[in-house]
């Protein structure tokens, strides 16, 4: 029934019910920080009535008996002519000091509804298209939707109550990072180069460093590709070019409105950071980020092959951690994320390094030292697929997939030493009924000189005197 209506707390520990707010009208997407002391979530009891009602978000905060109104319609922050969107789903920092909100302007029609006679006939819907439109008639009509149900980031802080909209029709695209304790977010301001998309894809935009308290804007790069992102501790923000082929790094700042020009994160490193092997009409990808160390005193950066070390201020030169031993050895070294928590990857420890034998297919896991050697020893090695590492919150237990084409991927167990391995799970019991087959590792020439490798499947009764039909599949 209509007094039902609302949002209700149930306790495990008391195994009490408790109403945060009721009212005839609906409610949406409750949300709990994650200290679970707060609660937001949407409703639009206080307009319910109305055929297109406004929403509003709602609070609650433990010992409080009540869930209370904090961003309403003509809220102060709110641009004019804007309410709160009810589609999406308001989500806490981890500081649980900042609310996360949406914000949209209020349709046209909002206040004049259609009056459809009966007997009336289907009006005509007009399109007009021109030649200067930022986006093709027929992308247009696919976006329409998702234009209609556009929304704008908005932050709410906790503390002074007061509402920041930081995504606007000008920059419309704004991250903030709900793990960091940074007061800065980023933007991106696409629109000025829609029209490109047409025949520059993925295209370009402006990149903005946003104050998440004031709401003041910077712009820190023009007609750029990509998406900037902040370091963990948001002293940095970080792209890459693909036009190009660089990472570029710039401070945050204090607060000045001048802020330094940015950096070649990849100066001093002598091989390529951008894939090496693109062949498509695009700007390049880049080989990737390991990640920040503690509090943001260096980015580790991944070539083809091997990780470097280099320092966001320029300061410093770039270090070969693996000391070119995926170059070498075509072995492309990578940072496996055993705690999916930390934020930052630890010096003091050895870090987990994947690998994968460009020529052989072989692969394992290497312990990597970082100090003045750089110490790198290679733990597992085997010609299987070896992926799928997850580290035991406590202790040192791991777990990883073997696999070849006559093995299913199955789980076995060890510990971060690899000395001893012990499968726990046998996904395809029922192998042993079939005949299965082998495969076989080939590499031959193109016809521009470029070596190609495949692999040749072969039943298991193959008999290299004879001939066999052959289905080939290449990419």
């Amino acid at each position: 029934t209509p007094e039902e209506d609302g949002i209700r707390l149930f306790d495990l520990r008391s195994r009490r019910l408790a109403t945060l707010l009721s009212g005839r009208g609906n409610y949406r997407t409750p949300v709990i920080d994650k200290s679970a002391t707060q609660i937001a979530f949407l409703t639009d009891r206080d307009d319910y009535t109305h055929p297109k009602p406004a929403w509003s978000v709602y609070y609650w905060k433990a010992k409080q008996k009540k869930a209370a109104r904090i961003v309403g319609p003509s809220n102060p922050g709110i641009p004019k002519g804007w309410w709160v969107a009810a589609k999406v789903a308001p989500r806490f920092r981890e500081n649980g000091r900042t609310l996360l909100l949406q914000t949209a302007p209020i349709p046209e029609d909002r206040n004049s509804p259609e009056k459809k006679e009966a007997g009336a006939p289907k009006q005509a819907r007009l399109d007009i298209w021109h030649w200067q439109d930022p986006f093709l008639q027929p992308q247009q009509l696919l976006l329409a939707e998702r234009e209609r149900n556009r929304s704008y980031l908005a932050a709410y802080d906790l503390k002074t109550r007061k509402l920041k909209q930081l995504a606007t029709t000008e920059i419309p695209n704004v991250t903030v990072d709900p793990r960091s304790d940074s007061n800065y977010a980023t933007g991106t301001a696409p629109d000025a180069y829609n029209k490109m998309r047409s025949w520059d894809y993925p295209g370009f935009s402006d990149f903005y460093l946003l104050n998440i308290t004031t709401g003041q804007a910077k712009k820190i790069a023009t007609r750029s590709r990509g998406t900037p992102s902040l370091s963990p501790a948001g002293k940095y923000v970080i792209w890459w070019d693909g036009d190009r082929k660089k990472w570029f790094c710039r401070t945050a700042g204090n607060g000045s409105q001048n802020l330094p020009p940015p950096r070649d994160l990849g100066k001093g490193i002598p091989f390529p950071l951008f894939n090496e092997l693109h062949d498509t009409p695009t700007a390049p990808g880049a080989y990737g980020i390991a990640g920040w160390t503690r509090d943001d005193r260096s980015l580790l950066i991944h070539d083809r092959w091997d990780i470097w070390q280099v320092d966001p201020t320029g300061k410093s030169g770039p270090v070969n951690l693996t000391n070119g031993y995926g170059r070498k050895n075509q072995v492309r070294l990578r940072w496996v994320r055993l705690d999916s928590e930390s934020r930052f990857i630890d010096e003091s420890r050895p870090l987990v390094l994947s690998g994968l034998d460009h020529r052989t297919k072989a692969s394992g896991y290497f312990s990597l030292s970082i100090g003045k050697e750089n110490l790198l020893t290679r733990k597992i090695w085997l010609d299987e697929n070896l992926g799928g590492l997850r580290k035991a919150k406590q202790g040192d237990t791991v777990l990883l997939t073997r696999s070849t084409f006559r093995q299913a991927p199955d789980l076995w167990a060890t510990n971060l030493e690899f000395k001893s391995i012990r499968r726990i799970s046998k996904i395809n019991p029922q192998q042993h009924e079939y005949s299965w087959g082998s495969a076989e590792l080939v590499r031959w020439k193109a016809s521009d000189g470029q070596l190609l490798d495949g692999i040749l499947y072969k039943p298991d009764d193959f008999d290299p005197g004879k001939k066999y039909p052959m289905i080939v599949n290449f990419y």
